[in-house]
């Protein structure tokens, strides 16, 4: 952990983030926390991040979608995935490309034996647009 690190954690439930709190207590970690819908906050927050990163909560097309408007460009998207992230990430090219990324490379990690996870590394090369409400996001992916 480096305390110079400027961290911020979203989580839409009031529940994860009350964890996440106690959690940083009881570790002694900085860092602030925000209760709120990514596509929300987003809009609020606007690209003010060097790095967004998340765990594997959505496929990826929406995923980028929520995470992308975050990033200041050249700002890097590192999504947990499966290790087998090739299809997804061919679905997600369309979203990838008009939230404004570039897909870069994936960095595969064995958490234990016989099991692995990939962490996708995806730059903000230009503005991209802004995320739409969550309804519309799931109804119709990018």
């Amino acid at each position: 952990y480096d305390p110079s690190l400027d961290i911020t954690m979203l989580d839409s439930t009031q529940k994860r983030i009350d964890f996440i709190n106690e959690s940083r207590k009881m570790l002694g970690l900085g860092g602030s926390t925000v209760c709120a819908r990514a596509e929300e906050y987003a809009l609020k927050a606007g690209a003010q991040f060097d790095i967004v990163t998340s765990r594997a909560v959505a496929p990826l097309n929406i995923l980028t979608e929520l995470s992308m408007y975050f990033l200041k460009k050249g700002g890097l998207f590192m999504p947990m995935k499966s290790s087998a992230y090739e299809d997804e990430l061919a679905r997600a090219q369309s979203a990838v490309k008009k939230m404004g990324g570039l897909f870069v490379r994936a960095e595969t990690y064995p958490l234990m034996p016989g099991l692995e996870r990939s962490v996708l590394i995806i730059q903000k090369a230009d503005e991209g647009r802004k995320p739409r409400r969550y309804a519309q996001i799931v109804k119709k992916p990018l």
